[in-house]
């Protein structure tokens, strides 16, 4: 049933086709045969060496064929076809023909024809010229003569060379009207040439002022100027172009006789006004919208609450204008430049929200043009979602949720893949107890429309898909990112089956406009309109499974090893965009120093450790292999290039046959792919080691710390140690545990702050936290003197500088005997000093209450 349903789709498209191409040979035989009626046999060669029907002999018929065979060849971008025809028409009258007379219609045709040859793209410029023998730049300069040939004869009022008629008014039958003009206005706004002040949009200034004085003008000659002003963000010229319009209309309507002064016209020409219309107002708002000003968006909003006032009020109606109403464009154009805008977030937060809610209520009210559209919806829910967070995320994203449901419900709107998106970000930053099913419905809605065949549950098998919801990069990322902070169990497991529904829909999602049935593979020749997985949907994944339950961080470990793998793969395959950046490797190194763990910890249940390195040691080959590629990526200027961008996620990395990397892939990858560890890569494997249960894991933790002061010294300015480093490494020494390292680890524990000392960092509350608990930790008891005399020094420093925090307190309960700590807090440990009962000085400087690392 499947397969005849697609049969029958696929028989209906191709009818279709098929009676479209006939039309179009019919047409073209039509304009063929015509041509040669009017030409002669040879008229489409244009050699110019052939007979013609003797002048003076066509009929009446003949020559109003000629109207409409120059309109066809006009819109084939022909110019030299009708070009020949006129001058057919003119040895027409040149011959007695009293019929052949060249009117504005023909003029018009061919300046269409010479226009339409400087709208061309880029790519088909050198094609159409060759065919057709004509040069964008020339056409644009060839209609321009043609337009003073039409205005020239137009101010004489008589036959000429070229064949003018008169009409019954005694106007030219062949004078420039609105339309002509129009025609060539539109050339000069689309026109790359002159896209300085002296080009097109000069000329094209003039031009309308030519055309005002023949009264040859409408509403569309002022838009399309306006278009050109608006692109460029000319504002202030727009806005006082539509002032011009303004005067003249309110003149007008009036009877105010001095506009007969104050814009005179030529010759017998009666002047024009006209109103501006719903377009007029839009260019001007789009204007300023563009305009980069900073009170842009001020002056947007006072253009429209006058068009506003305008539509609504019942003394602006008369007799000669109907009332123009503000349209969905007018809104979301101006919310758009809201958005924009300099202004606060929360102003221009309330000004978008106030301009939806008058849009809804203008519509409402019967504005069948103010209908809130896709555009509309995406602006006022991008300015709700932006920086969103904190106690206000909740309220947010009830007001998102309510806008997207009654936009779909009451407007029939069909969100686009930015309204989806919007409505994710607005779900993660909530953090709403059923975030993750209602972001799985959300993609599951967005693929259901995309591939309609992949979750068809019956009915017409024979579907389109809708690619104006296609999931992108930021759909998935945002889905996993969602799934990484909640509580959920195998989170990590489901973010990768999310990743392979994005590998999925890439693979099968068909061309454009293609019909798919149920089970029919898409052609392997065709682009997927899909994307396929990036390396921020990559790192959204590895967060994950960093963010997993302390039960399963050893598997998930493995996890983000796998995965970093499959990244290098897809860099070494060619694709630029899955490529490895530091984010990918510090959060790989993040899971592993999350570990924690004995020798082998790390090892889910039932593993055994034959064979496998500790985290640590993991982590520890991880960074071997950046710093090698680092030292291979050039000079300083380039490694800290490659820092700085692999943070952002432009970059890469190589590496050698690690455990967990394939040999090949890894040789492979160091050819292509460049990564520079920075400070966060060195603290994230000092932190490895303090969490292990390596031996000498003090001693290992201070080695890191000096492989980051030497590639600082090399040059590597991301690898600037600063106090987290520091602290990583003291956090090392204090949780050392074996009676026989101890010793070793105080005094690398001292080392590590005199070195701090040397690099001017200045040392926080978890600093001074943490040496107090070395204190109480490893200074034997029974140098308890020695100890007690460092406790004061310490804590006598850390007031001293205003870093005693609620950890500092705690340590210092353990680390000082009653009588000192009695000394030094004027309290008996006992009696539950509070931070906030102390000094205001000693907590000044302290940056939150953090404690330390374990």
């Amino acid at each position: 049933v499947a397969a005849a349903d697609f049969a029958a789709a696929a028989a209906a498209a191709a009818e279709s086709w098929k009676r479209r191409d006939e039309r179009k040979a019919r047409e073209l035989s039509w304009l063929v045969r015509s041509t040669s009626h009017l030409l002669g046999d040879e008229a489409l060669s244009l050699d110019g060496g052939r007979s013609l029907p003797p002048p003076g002999s066509l009929s009446r018929e003949s020559i109003r064929t000629a109207s409409a065979v120059m309109r066809a060849w006009a819109r084939r971008r022909s110019p030299l076809v009708v070009e020949r025809l006129i001058l057919r028409i003119n040895e027409e009258r040149a011959g007695g023909n009293r019929h052949a007379r060249l009117r504005t219609a023909h003029y018009n045709s061919l300046l269409e024809a010479w226009c339409r040859c400087t709208a061309l793209s880029a790519e088909s410029k050198s094609s159409v010229g060759e065919r057709n023998g004509v040069e964008p730049g020339a056409a644009l300069r060839r209609a321009a003569q043609i337009m003073d040939e039409m205005e020239s004869r137009g101010d004489e009022g008589g036959d000429g060379d070229i064949g003018d008629g008169i009409n019954d008014d005694g106007a030219s039958a062949a004078a420039p009207n609105a339309r002509s003009y129009n025609i060539l206005l539109k050339a000069l706004v689309k026109s790359s040439e002159g896209e300085g002040e002296s080009g097109s949009l000069r000329i094209a200034e003039e031009l309308l002022r030519r055309a005002q004085s023949r009264g040859a003008v409408n509403v569309r000659s002022y838009n399309l100027l306006l278009s050109e002003l608006s692109r460029r963000g000319e504002a202030e010229r727009a806005e006082a172009l539509l002032r011009d319009m303004q005067r003249r209309f309110l003149s007008a309507e009036s009877g105010d006789d001095a506009i007969h002064d104050e814009f005179p016209t030529r010759g017998s020409a009666v002047a024009v006004v006209v109103a501006p219309d719903v377009n007029t107002y839009n260019q001007v708002i789009a204007a300023w919208s563009k305009s980069g000003a900073r009170d842009a968006a001020r002056r947007a909003q006072a253009v429209f609450d006058e068009f506003f006032a305008n539509a609504t009020s019942t003394n602006s109606t008369t007799t000669t204008s109907k009332v123009v109403r503000p349209d969905a464009e007018t809104f979301h154009t101006l919310m758009g430049c809201w958005h924009r805008s300099g202004e606060g977030g929360t102003a221009a937060r309330r000004r978008i929200e106030d301009l939806f809610d008058l849009m809804v209520d203008s519509y409402e009210s019967g504005n069948a043009d103010a209908k809130p559209d896709v555009a509309a919806i995406n602006t006022v829910l991008s300015a709700l979602t932006r920086n969103v967070g904190g106690g206000s995320a909740d309220a947010v994203l009830e007001k998102v949720r309510h806008i997207f449901d009654r936009s779909n419900n009451e407007y029939g709107v069909r969100p686009d893949t930015l309204t989806y998106n919007l409505v994710l970000k607005a779900t993660a930053a909530a953090r709403d107890p059923d975030a993750v099913e209602q972001a799985m419905d959300i993609l599951y809605e967005m693929e259901g429309r995309a591939l309609p065949s992949r979750n068809a549950a019956g009915g017409d098998d024979a579907v389109e898909d809708d690619t104006s919801c296609v999931p992108d990069a930021f759909t998935y990322t945002t889905v996993i990112d969602i799934l990484s902070k909640s509580d959920v169990p195998r989170k990590g497991r489901r973010a990768e089956s999310v990743l392979g529904r994005m590998e999925a829909l890439a693979r099968e999602m068909p061309p454009p406009g293609r019909y798919r049935a149920r089970g029919a593979s898409s052609s392997s020749s065709a682009t997927p309109l899909a994307p396929a997985p990036t390396a921020q949907v990559y790192n959204a994944l590895l967060n994950c499974w960093a963010s997993s339950s302390p039960r399963e961080r050893g598997p998930a470990a493995r996890r983000a090893e796998a995965t970093l793998k499959r990244m290098e793969a897809c860099a070494v395959a060619g694709n630029d965009d899955a490529r490895p950046n530091v984010r990918s490797y510090n959060t790989v190194l993040k899971c592993l120093s999350r570990c924690g763990g004995g020798g082998g910890g790390g090892n889910g249940p039932g593993e055994t450790n034959r064979g496998r390195r500790s985290p640590a040691r993991r982590a520890l080959a991880l960074l071997d292999r950046m710093e090698r590629t680092g030292r291979s990526a050039g000079p300083p200027e380039r490694r800290r290039l490659g820092s700085d961008v692999g943070a952002e996620g432009a970059s890469g990395i190589s590496g050698s046959a690690e455990e967990g990397h394939g040999g090949g892939v890894a040789a492979a990858a160091a050819a292509v792919v460049v990564v520079v560890p920075d400070a966060y890569s060195y603290t994230t494997v000092i932190h490895a080691f303090a969490r292990s249960a390596e031996p000498n894991k003090a001693l290992q933790a201070q080695k890191v710390l000096l492989r980051m002061v030497e590639s600082y010294g090399r040059g590597n300015d991301a690898a600037r140690p600063n106090a987290y480093a520091f602290n990583a490494c003291l956090n090392a020494c204090a949780f050392t545990s074996s009676p026989r390292e101890r010793m070793d680890a105080f005094l690398i524990a001292v080392s590590t702050v005199l070195l701090l000392q040397k690099f001017d960092v200045q040392p926080d509350s978890t600093t001074y936290g943490t040496f107090l608990r070395i204190c109480s930790r490893l200074i034997p008891a029974d140098d308890d003197l020695r100890r007690q005399s460092l406790v004061r020094v310490i804590f006598g420093r850390c007031a001293a500088e205003g870093q005693v925090s609620d950890m500092v307190m705690e340590q210092l309960a353990f680390a000082a005997d009653p009588d000192v700590y009695e000394e030094l807090i004027g309290r008996r440990v006992g009696e539950g000093a509070r931070l906030e009962q102390l000094p205001s000085e000693w907590r000044r400087n302290v940056k939150g209450r953090r404690r330390a690392p374990r």
